[in-house]
């Protein structure tokens, strides 16, 4: 008689399971060969427990040979992440020490401009290039699409700042000594190596100062409901009935977009001996904060964008979603015997409604904008563009869905459906704010400080 599965291995019971195709499994590593031929009868009969067992060996061995190719694979995987991640720091390792200016023959740095605009308030691009004695040539990052770092520099800017790559031209012209920025830049490993590079200043380009309000905030979501509380289970009597999802709050209102700001605007006309042209002086001041400005224009190919917009209104929050009905309690079933109880499952509850969309909130009134020419510059009215409009109203947010219907007690006898939560209104998209009055001009004598 066959031992019991119990004191049979794993590999000697897939050995019964190959022996019903007829094959015979060595488990040192021999050629599996054809069996003494058997009907399948005697070799189920024979090996009964040995087959069910062979099952479970079979299942165990593919088991353990998936875990272990897994594992390997997994192994192999991080193995080759591990090289790569190796390759990458080498070569940036690689890319670090061939264009960095620490240990090399510097003869000469030279600086250029890349893209941007070299005005106050405006940005362009630096590029700085170390010639090598042995004739080789390393370019910054950035605008000069070189490998060397900013880090091997030092960089001073009169009249301007310097960060990632660019110059930053001061806003107020007046920081800027004739017309320059001048950047000068030091080789970090070695002061000697420096260079100088004065940017004069573009003033024949477009200028903005923006007055206008800022936009509203969008209101806050609406809350989502509660869950309706699920019916007790009974299983002797009735299901109990579950409670009602509860309704989703209204989203709330966005917030009004601010007004424009009250901006007067002082040019006059001035003879630039360093420039050799005439040029526009211009304070532009926030009579509401008290905050100035001041701008130099050159009328031929420059301009100024004076905005005094109404903020736009913030957008509605959407509604918040109503909470699912509770499920009915389960009753009691009919048993084997003809006088069992036909318990009622519970009804389950209805889905709460969704919330209200909250309304847009209302746009900002355009400001008042003001400018006064100084008699030297009464042709220069069509150097000043405006804007003062209204901000548009913010939109209503979204509707609430309806929360989903709780399911009726499963029994003898279903207990009825819960009713769907119905969604929820739009919100009302907020009104638009009114123009400010048109931009006046005026020629009368100014006065300001320069």
């Amino acid at each position: 008689m066959a031992l019991p599965l119990t004191h049979r291995t794993p590999v000697r019971a897939a050995a019964a399971t190959l022996a019903l195709l007829g094959l015979t499994f060595n488990p040192i590593g021999q050629a599996i060969r054809p069996a003494r031929a058997q009907s399948v009868g005697e070799v189920i009969q024979e090996n009964r427990y040995l087959v069910l067992g062979g099952v479970v060996g079979v299942i165990a061995v593919v088991v353990i040979t998936k875990a272990v190719l897994t594992k390997r694979r997994n192994a192999r995987e991080e193995a080759e992440r591990e090289r790569l991640r190796a390759e990458k720091e080498a070569e940036e390792k690689r890319i670090r020490e061939a264009n960095t200016l620490q240990g090399k023959d510097v003869t000469a740095v030279a600086l250029s401009l890349g893209e941007g605009t070299p005005a106050p308030g405006g940005a362009v691009e630096l590029i700085a290039t170390a010639t090598l004695a042995d004739g080789g040539v390393l370019v910054t990052e950035g605008g000069g699409g070189g490998q060397t770092l900013w880090s091997d520099y030092t960089v001073a800017v009169e009249g301007g700042a310097f960060k990632g790559g660019q110059v930053y031209p001061a806003m107020d012209p007046r920081e800027i000594a004739d017309h320059r920025v001048v950047v000068t830049v030091t080789n970090a490993h070695d002061p000697a190596d420096t260079a100088t590079l004065e940017v004069a200043m573009d003033y024949a380009v477009r200028f903005n100062a923006n007055l206008s309000g800022w936009s509203g905030d969008s209101g806050d979501w609406g809350r989502e409901g509660a869950a309706g509380r699920d019916g007790a289970d009974d299983g002797d009597g009735d299901g109990g009935d579950a409670g009602d999802g509860g309704d989703g709050g209204d989203g709330q209102r966005g917030g009004p977009g601010q007004h424009g700001h009250n901006v007067m605007v002082q040019a006059r006309a001035v003879q630039d001996a360093a420039l050799g042209r005439e040029m526009l002086q211009v304070l532009v001041e926030d009579t509401d904060a008290g905050s100035q400005w001041r701008f130099l224009i050159d009328p031929d190919g420059g301009s100024l964008g004076v905005w005094a917009h109404g903020g736009d209104g913030g957008s509605g929050g959407p509604g918040g979603r109503g909470g699912r009905g509770g499920h009915g309690g389960r009753g009691a079933n009919p048993g084997s015997g003809g006088d069992a109880y036909q318990g009622h499952g519970g009804n389950g509850g209805d889905g709460g409604d969704g919330g209200d969309g909250g309304d847009g909130g209302d746009g900002g009134d355009g400001g008042t904008i003001t400018i006064l020419l100084d008699p030297s510059a009464a042709g220069y009215e069509a150097v000043f563009v405006t804007g003062n409009s209204g901000g548009s109203g913010g939109s209503g947010g979204s509707s609430g869905s309806g929360g989903s219907a709780g399911m009726g007690g499963t029994a003898s006898r279903s207990g009825q459906q819960g009713r769907q939560g119905a969604s929820g209104g739009y919100g009302q998209q907020g009104q638009a704010g009114r123009g400010g009055p048109k931009p006046e001009v005026r020629v009368e004598a100014v006065g300001f400080d320069w």
